[in-house]
């Protein structure tokens, strides 16, 4: 598989993950057993990257680059 094939596949095997471990912590047991934790990892990585992308894409937009 190529690389730029290859990233939105990769995107999508997160995403996926991400869901199912949303949809484990959505089902009504004591305990969090049933929860995947390789698809915890996933989520929650995922969501650290994102938002470090917004955060850098924000701060990047707000500074004026400087011409040497």
């Amino acid at each position: 598989m190529t690389q730029p094939t290859r990233d939105p596949v990769d995107r999508m095997e997160q995403l996926s993950a991400c869901l199912r471990c949303i949809a484990d912590l959505l089902i009504p047991e004591s305990d969090l057993h049933v929860v995947n934790r390789d698809d915890m990892a996933t989520a929650l990585g995922f969501l650290v990257t994102e938002f470090e992308a917004a955060r850098t894409e924000e701060l990047a937009s707000r500074r004026p680059l400087r011409v040497a």
